[in-house]
């Protein structure tokens, strides 16, 4: 990539990087209080 076009991309992907790691914490709180975080589905489910 262009070092002219590199500089912008990383200014605004550090942005939407911090974004996005803000949501992900957000549900990894939802998920850890709720039940369902806990219940490995894998572990329902049936196999033949």
């Amino acid at each position: 990539m262009d070092h002219k076009m590199r500089l912008p991309f990383e200014k605004e992907f550090a942005v939407l990087n911090q974004t996005i790691s803000s949501a992900f914490l957000e549900i990894q709180k939802i998920r850890d209080r709720c039940a369902f975080g806990w219940v490995q589905l894998t572990d329902l489910a049936v196999s033949i």
